[in-house]
């Protein structure tokens, strides 16, 4: 950010870069997949949906916005706004972490160590929205937008990798113990998949992936991880 509050005529530095990621993320061939979950991925073939020209429009309407835009008011900077009622939801994970994740095995009789990830949560527009980065050693970058829907109470997810077409629809409800439970929405997966985040404590928190094969009226935990907070 110019600190003389000039006029800017291209996007600054980091938001540059996040734009040209998203741009990144859609002129790949997407596929989608259940998120950060190891082998646990959706079988190809399956429904797309197109993001080329979104891709296109997206980076080149905030930039060209930010054309006349006075550097001393761009809403991107502020945290606070996601720590204050419903957005404190997730907001409450804005921040980097490292993750240790382990998954179970195919028999179902024990837990494999996974190799680990980044995963970073940005607050967006002043609460606009939360957006986080899933950066694995193996470079299958994924992000998820949030955005929460005050007429429902729930938010509103789409959720994206490098390595995979289209986007997945998810929505997220925080219960009476403060948990936050995701639900795929579309298209859905196969078997029925269920998310949990886990609450923060001083030493990180733990998120979980469980699986259905009845149509939700039992679920099996397939995979794990532990997020604490890392020094980069």
């Amino acid at each position: 950010m110019r600190q003389d509050g000039a006029h800017y005529n291209s996007c600054s530095g980091k938001w540059k870069a996040l734009f040209l990621l998203i741009f990144y993320h859609s002129l790949q061939h997407f596929r989608l997949v259940t998120g950060p979950i190891g082998h646990y991925t959706e079988p190809a073939g399956g429904n797309t949906v197109k993001l080329r020209n979104l891709a296109l429009s997206v980076p080149l309407l905030f930039c060209s916005g930010f054309v006349f835009a006075d550097a001393a008011t761009l809403p991107f900077d502020n945290d606070d706004a996601c720590m204050e009622g419903p957005l404190a939801q997730f907001g409450r994970y804005v921040g980097n972490w490292d993750i240790e994740d382990s998954q179970l095995s195919r028999d179902g009789q024990s837990w494999t160590p996974g190799d680990g990830a980044r995963w970073n949560f940005v607050c967006l527009g002043n609460g606009t929205a939360i957006q986080d980065f899933w950066m694995p050693p193996d470079g299958n970058v994924g992000t998820n937008l949030r955005t929460y829907n005050s007429e429902t109470g729930s938010w509103d997810i789409a959720w994206a990798i490098n390595t995979l077409p289209g986007f997945a629809h998810i929505q997220a409800e925080q219960n009476d113990e403060g948990n936050i439970v995701m639900h795929y929405k579309s298209p859905l997966p196969d078997p029925l998949r269920r998310i949990t985040f886990f609450p923060p404590d001083d030493d990180g928190w733990n998120w979980k992936l469980e699986f259905s094969s009845d149509g939700g009226k039992n679920w099996r935990e397939v995979y794990r991880i532990k997020a604490t907070r890392s020094d980069n």
